[in-house]
């Protein structure tokens, strides 16, 4: 498992699925995915546990200026952040 050190968050963003039809065509489902803001926390490093109130297993809403370095691990996509980039806790 992945372990963020120092001021980093490990992030599992949400995807919003779209239902839409256009017309007679269905889309793909693998087009009809879009990336949000929010977030599910899997790790928090040291000094993000000790500088901001981040626990494992909350949603946070992060920013759209940095959203951090996309982890590939298998057909997940993670994103290491660093804490000041989390905007809120919801």
């Amino acid at each position: 498992m992945i372990r963020p050190i120092g001021n980093r968050v490990l992030l599992h963003p949400l995807v919003e699925k779209e239902n839409r039809k256009y017309g007679d065509i269905l889309l793909p489902d693998n087009l009809k995915e879009k990336s949000t803001n929010v977030a599910i926390v899997l790790g928090v490093g040291p000094k993000a546990k000790q500088r901001h109130d981040l626990y494992v297993g909350d949603r946070v809403i992060m920013s759209e200026q940095d959203r951090g370095t996309p982890i590939h691990q298998g057909r997940d996509i993670f994103r290491l952040v660093d804490a000041k980039y989390i905007l809120a806790v919801l």
